[in-house]
């Protein structure tokens, strides 16, 4: 895994040490900071064809390359308009000249992407396709792997990410736990796996021989780990073996609707059991690894709309949970 720590020369415009200050703060508090760190690369590229003399952000030239975010998509541009208002409070506070952005200016649209849930039915035959994979010359261990990977992705609502990362060392195929380290949100957290997964898993190590446990847990070839690309050109073939047609670019089914499949799949097997789905959703969060309930929230509303037959009793029983909209 690489390192995010930075180097001591990292920026070179007249900002650099607060710029540099500012990551390393931000890095110190656990955030990842990884799209963050280009924009502030880019900001300091900026004030140095800028000619910046004085340690100060002025605001002709904040403005300046905030228009030039106009080209990038909005959520980028809100990212943007963000850093730099953090930046500037910061510099503001160790004694900087800064001109601090409105936010109101850089409103979030509304966000109009539904997460596509799948069937039981497309899900039986997504994995049906996963199990007839050919052989590849690149890629021998293909039909073996991928298989599983999918399964992982539904069968745990995993991210594509934390599927990819799991090392050798990390099942615990005896318990039928998952240790999945260094999440989206900086949290480690154990992921228990069905009887029918665990044994899947197990026979797939088999297969692999002994290795280390440093060992990727999902190889390609010798002891690499597989790269999201493979996964998401490999999902679209299933998609299409599997006759769910894909809308395009940004449009889906994409990867990761498999999560979000699986928590709205979760949620409707407790239902139908009777359970209190207001009990378990903080159960969810913690498996899924949301950083808050309220981004588990969502799924009573996707259930809400995918499963019309329980609408009515959802929506008396828990209402005042369920957001009016969904979150991205």
């Amino acid at each position: 895994m690489c390192s995010q720590s930075s180097s001591p020369n990292e920026f070179k415009s007249i900002l650099a040490p607060l710029l540099q200050d500012f990551l390393d703060g931000k890095l110190a508090c656990g955030y990842r900071y990884t799209a963050e760190r280009s924009h502030l690369h880019n900001l300091d590229r900026f004030l140095l064809e800028k000619g910046l003399q004085q340690r100060a952000l002025p605001k002709a030239l904040a403005c300046e390359w905030l228009q030039r975010s106009e080209e990038l998509c909005v959520i980028a541009q809100q990212r943007r308009a963000g850093l730099l208002r953090q930046f500037a409070e910061f510099i503001s506070w160790r004694g900087c000249e800064a001109f601090v952005p409105n936010l109101r200016l850089y409103a979030r649209q509304p966000h109009s992407f539904a997460p596509y849930i799948f069937t039981q039915e497309q899900i039986r035959r997504l994995l049906a396709a996963a199990d007839n994979l050919p052989r590849a010359h690149i890629s021998p261990l293909r039909p073996v792997i991928m298989p599983e990977i999918f399964r992982l992705l539904y069968g745990c609502g995993l991210r594509v990410n934390e599927a990819l990362r799991l090392r050798v060392k990390d099942a615990n195929l005896r318990e039928g736990v998952l240790t999945v380290l260094d999440t989206k949100f900086r949290k480690d957290r154990l992921v228990p796996t069905a009887p029918e997964l665990t044994e899947r898993l197990t026979l797939l190590q088999k297969k692999l021989g002994r290795r280390k446990g440093e060992a990727p847990f999902f190889p390609v070839r010798t002891n690499c780990f597989y790269d999201k690309r493979a996964i998401y050109d490999t999902f679209r073939r299933l998609l299409w073996e599997s006759g769910i047609p894909h809308h395009g670019r940004g449009k889906g089914p994409r990867v990761h609707d498999l999560r979000h499949t699986f928590a709205v799949h979760r949620m409707m097997i407790w239902y139908r059991e009777g359970v209190d789905l207001n009990a378990k959703l903080p159960i969810l969060a913690a498996y899924m690894g949301h950083r808050n309930i309220v981004s588990t929230q969502k799924y009573l509303h996707l259930t809400l709309e995918f499963f019309a037959d329980v609408a009515s009793n959802l929506n008396g029983k828990f209402g005042m949970l369920i957001p009016e909209e969904a979150d991205s």
